[in-house]
């Protein structure tokens, strides 16, 4: 088994969302054709990114109000 030291010198991957993937194809698509045919497509996929991390901050912070267990652990 590798040590913690040997770990943290691997390359290390990007993780990305399946819109922040349609992003890049639809840029790399753009590259080979008319620039501005995409950028319709191309702006709406962004407005869907900003969309789907405000969704995924709110299910967080949703989560961190209810418990881990769905109990309500707010402090009265």
């Amino acid at each position: 088994m590798k040590d913690i030291k040997e770990l943290k010198k691997l390359p290390q991957r990007e993780m990305k969302t399946p819109m922040q993937e349609l992003i890049d194809e639809l840029k790399e698509l753009q590259e080979t054709q008319d620039p501005y045919t995409l950028q319709d497509a191309i702006e709406l996929a962004e407005s869907m990114l900003k969309k789907e991390k405000k969704v995924l901050e709110n299910a967080y912070d949703s989560g961190f109000s209810e418990g881990w267990d769905g109990a309500d652990n707010k402090f009265e």
